[in-house]
């Protein structure tokens, strides 16, 4: 559910928002960039903090969608701009990133079920060295973690990069005000991307 239906809702914004809007205007890109960076930072923390094996990647997919929110907002501005290079970059992202969302939480939601289903447990305090019982699982969810905490090469580090690259030249956009805003999302994006690292470290740690 989590890798279809919250993307079944961001992709009919999406075509709202670039095809059936008829007055485009600036704040609709301070809006979903603003309302992205704060899913982004409050998904990616939670899913830190948190320590149910289902939980945390419920949390994930709130930073993830955060992060396509800001996609779509950064596409909406180089829109607005005339910015063709900006826009394909940060459209690219949305589609692709959806993609990959669809294709790795749902691996991660299967492999976290069947981690219940074995132990009939949902804490990640009460769950370790499984990684014995089961090497099969530990093997396909340590993939599916690397490519969601978008660890080089994955098509989930080039998504990303193609968000970072948008961001960056949306910056020469100098004394604009999306400028300032961008330039604390790049912070905000960054860190976030540490903390969704540090989160799937903490899972398989911690069960496997």
């Amino acid at each position: 559910m989590s890798g279809v239906m919250l993307n079944v809702a961001i992709y009919g914004i999406f075509r709202f928002l670039f095809e059936f809007s008829s007055q485009p205007h600036i704040l609709i890109s301070l809006l979903l960039v603003s309302l992205g960076g704060l899913s982004l930072f409050y998904g990616a923390l939670h899913a830190l903090l948190d320590r149910d094996v289902k939980r945390f990647l419920a949390y994930s997919s709130i930073e993830n969608m955060g992060s396509i929110v800001i996609g779509m907002g950064v596409a909406y501005f180089a829109m607005l701009e005339g910015l063709p290079h900006v826009y394909s970059l940060a459209i690219s992202f949305v589609l692709l990133h959806l993609l990959n969302h669809s294709l790795l939480k749902s691996s991660l939601f299967m492999g976290a079920g069947l981690l219940v289903k074995m132990t009939h447990e949902y804490s990640m305090n009460r769950l370790g060295g499984l990684y014995k019982a089961s090497p099969i699982l530990f093997f396909f969810m340590l993939i599916s973690s690397l490519y969601m905490s978008a660890f080089p090469p994955s098509n989930m580090f080039l998504s990303e990069l193609m968000l970072y690259k948008a961001l960056f030249l949306s910056l020469y956009l100098k004394g604009h005000i999306m400028s300032y805003v961008f330039v604390f999302i790049l912070a905000l994006f960054a860190l976030s991307g540490v903390f969704i690292g540090a989160t799937f470290v903490k899972f398989l740690g911690l069960v496997f």
